[in-house]
């Protein structure tokens, strides 16, 4: 669970090379990668089959989410949407990699 959320975070990214050399200081985004991300997040939270005990995967779920991980959330809210709100984000590429990962 910690590396989902880790990876929740990571989906933006300044490109060292393409700062050196073409002097590219916006940021990349892997939307793709952050799409997988929280469906990932999502199956482990909502996924119940099999489940017996639902007090005791409530539970489970809820040691897992730290308040660190709560963090890394609340930052990827507020930088994705900070990003659209400065129009930074490039939305007809979020649009594509989405209906990319929708199609899988």
């Amino acid at each position: 669970m910690k590396t989902i959320f880790a990876n929740l975070v990571a989906y933006k990214d300044y490109d060292k090379v393409l700062k050196e050399i073409y002097g590219y200081l916006e940021p990349t985004y892997n939307f793709g990668f952050l799409i997988d991300s929280l469906n990932v997040l999502n199956n482990l939270m909502t996924n119940t089959t099999g489940v017996t005990n639902m007090a005791e995967f409530i539970n489970g779920l809820v040691q897992h989410l730290e308040q660190t991980n709560l963090d890394k959330l609340k930052a990827l809210m507020e930088s994705f949407f900070g990003d659209i709100e400065q129009r930074k984000i490039p939305l007809i590429q979020l649009n594509k990699e989405y209906n990319e990962v929708l199609r899988l």
